[in-house]
C-alpha cells in the first residue's frame, strides 16, 4: 500500500490533542529539539498581557514535618544530552517603550559548541564584515522566538483539521461519484449538497509522553497522548464539501455498461420467474469498476493531497487569512524542516490567564505522587519566586540526590512542570516553564476513515438496481407495476487506502 504523509497537529496545545505532543509542555529539564533553522523575527503587536497580581502565599509545611519524612533517593538524571536550552527575558511592563514584544531566547547547544571551537576565527571574520569563509564552522546558535497567542494556535489547529476534513471528504466522494457514474455523477455533481467543512475548534491539550520522562517517573507523572482529531466531526451520507472539490474533470459516462440487472416477475406478489441471487446483478463489469476506483484514488493521492499540503501551509502562515477565523497572531516557525518525520512547525504560546490555581494544583499533585521531603515542599517550590520558604534549603543538602545544577533545581519537581498549561509571560518567567504549539509531518499507512465507528459509513460500493415486475398486485393502480431494488456491490480495496 502506497505510503502518503500528512501533517499532524499537536498543540500545547491542542486538540483534545492533527499534531502535533509533552513535546508540547517543554520545560527546563526536558527541553530538547532537533537542529533549528528559524527565520528572522516577524513583526509583532506591541501589546503585552497585563502582569498578574501576586497570589496569596499558601500555608507552608513546618520544618519538623519536612525532616520527619525522608527524601526519595534515586540516581540523578543526566541532562547532558540536551540539544537546546531556552531562557525567558525580562518582560516587565516598563520595558515596553523599548518595543520588544514577548519572546523567548533559544540556544542550540551542538551549534554553540561548534562556534566555540572556532570562536577566534569566527570573530575575526565577523569584524571584517565580509561573511564567513566556512559557514559550517560558525553556525548561528541563538534565536529570539516570538510568542503566539494561545487562541491563535487553536485557530490554526482548527484550520489544520479543516484541511484534513476537506481532503478526506473530497477523496471519498470522488471515488463514489466516479465509480457510480452516470447515476453517481447526476446525484453528486449536478446537485451541490455541501458548502464546505467547518470543524469544531480544538481545546488546548498539554501532553506528556513516556519518552519525555526519566524512566523512574513514568509511573509517577500522569501520561497523555496527542489526539490530532484527523477525521470528520460527523459522517453524513452526503458530501460536506462543495461538489467542485471532487467533480473536477468528471463527465457523464454512460458507456461501458457496468452491469446486467437482475429481475423478478411476480403475479399478485408471488414469484414466477426470478434470476439467481436476485437482486444481485446477472453480470457485473468488475474490471471497469476497479479501474474507476484506481483512477479516483490516484487523483486523490496526487492533486487532492497536494491541495491539502497547501491548506496546511496556509493554516500555519504567520498573520495570514485564516480559513475559518480571519486574521490571527500565530508565528509558527520551521524547526529544521517540514519533511516527514524530520522537524516541525513550533510556536511558544501565551494567554492572559492570571490565576495561580494551576501552580497550587501542580504542587498538590507532586506532593501526593512524591511524598517525603519533596512532596512536603512542592507548593513552596513552585511559588518560591513570591516567597522562599526556609524548608526549601533542605532540598539542597549534600546527602540529597534531588538537586541537579544544570538545569538548577529539584529535578523531579521540575519534571512535574510538564503538566502545566499555557499562561502569561510573567508566570512563565516566575515559575520557569513554557508551552509550545507544534505541528509536524508524519508518515502513516492506514485506511480512511480512521475512527472504527466511521468505517461502516464509508465503504467503496457500486449501487446496482434490480428490476421487479409485479402483475395485478392489489396495491397497484394499473395491471403491471415495476419498481427497483438497490443492492450494493463491494469494490476492492473496500475502504480508502492512505
Amino acid at each position: 500500500m502506497k505510503q502518503i504523509h500528512r501533517l499532524l497537529c499537536l498543540v500545547c496545545v491542542f486538540l483534545g490533542s492533527s499534531v502535533a505532543t509533552a513535546q508540547i509542555n517543554l520545560n527546563l529539564p526536558g527541553f530538547s529539539f532537533p537542529n533549528l533553522q528559524l527565520p528572522s523575527l516577524p513583526s509583532l503587536p506591541s501589546s503585552l498581557p497585563s502582569l498578574p497580581s501576586l497570589p496569596s502565599i499558601p500555608a507552608l509545611p513546618s520544618f519538623a514535618a519536612s525532616i520527619a519524612q525522608p527524601s526519595t533517593t534515586s540516581n540523578k538524571p543526566d541532562y547532558s544530552g540536551r540539544k537546546a536550552i531556552f531562557s525567558l527575558p525580562d518582560n516587565r511592563l516598563e520595558l515596553l517603550p523599548q518595543a520588544r514584544p514577548p519572546y523567548i531566547e533559544v540556544m542550540q547547544l551542538d551549534q554553540f559548541k561548534t562556534y566555540q571551537a572556532n570562536r577566534d576565527q569566527c570573530r575575526k571574520e565577523e569584524d571584517l564584515k565580509k561573511g564567513y569563509s566556512d559557514a559550517s564552522k560558525c553556525p548561528k546558535y541563538e534565536w529570539s522566538v516570538p510568542y503566539s497567542l494561545e487562541e491563535a494556535s487553536q485557530d490554526a489547529a482548527k484550520d489544520l483539521r479543516a484541511a484534513w476534513q476537506r481532503f478526506e471528504d473530497r477523496y471519498y466522494w470522488r471515488v463514489t461519484a466516479s465509480l457510480n457514474n452516470p447515476a453517481g455523477y447526476a446525484a453528486y455533481c449536478w446537485i451541490n449538497w455541501g458548502g464546505g467543512v467547518n470543524p469544531n475548534r480544538p481545546q488546548t491539550r498539554v501532553t506528556v509522553g513516556a519518552n519525555d520522562l526519566e524512566p523512574s517517573l513514568r509511573n509517577t507523572i500522569p501520561l497523555s497522548d496527542p489526539d490530532p482529531q484527523l477525521n470528520l466531526d460527523s459522517y453524513f451520507p452526503l458530501p460536506q464539501v462543495d461538489n467542485k472539490d471532487f467533480c473536477d474533470g468528471l463527465t457523464l459516462q454512460v458507456l461501458p455498461i457496468m452491469y446486467i440487472p437482475a429481475f423478478c416477475v411476480q403475479f399478485e406478489g408471488v414469484d414466477i420467474l426470478c434470476t439467481p441471487d436476485n437482486p444481485k446483478p446477472l453480470w457485473f463489469n468488475m474490471d471497469e469498476a476497479l479501474t474507476r476506483v484506481k483512477d479516483a484514488i490516484f487523483k486523490a493521492h496526487t492533486d487532492y493531497l497536494a491541495d491539502y499540503q497547501l491548506d496546511v501551509i496556509k493554516a500555519l502562515t504567520p498573520a495570514s487569512s485564516s480559513q475559518t477565523t480571519g486574521q490571527r497572531l500565530l508565528f509558527a516557525l520551521p524547526w529544521r524542516s517540514n519533511l516527514p518525520d524530520d522537524g516541525a512547525f513550533i510556536a511558544p504560546i501565551i494567554n492572559a490567564d492570571i490565576s495561580p490555581a494551576q501552580f497550587i494544583d501542580l504542587g498538590n499533585t507532586a506532593s501526593s505522587a512524591l511524598g517525603g521531603l519533596e512532596g512536603a515542599n512542592a507548593i513552596p517550590y513552585y511559588l518560591q519566586s513570591i516567597y522562599r520558604a526556609p524548608t526549601l534549603d533542605l532540598l539542597a543538602l549534600s546527602s540529597s540526590n534531588n538537586v541537579v545544577n544544570n538545569p538548577p533545581g529539584d529535578w523531579r519537581l521540575e519534571e512535574f512542570k510538564r503538566l502545566l498549561a499555557p499562561s502569561n509571560p510573567a508566570y512563565y518567567e516566575r515559575v520557569g516553564y513554557v508551552n509550545f504549539f507544534e505541528a509536524w509531518n508524519q508518515m502513516t499507512t492506514t485506511v480512511l476513515p480512521e475512527p472504527t465507528f466511521a468505517k461502516a459509513t464509508r465503504p467503496i460500493l457500486y449501487w446496482a438496481v434490480g428490476i421487479n415486475i409485479n402483475i395485478a398486485p392489489a396495491s397497484c393502480p394499473t395491471i403491471i407495476c415495476i419498481d427497483g431494488e438497490v443492492t450494493p456491490v463491494p469494490i476492492a480495496p473496500y475502504l480508502l487506502p492512505f
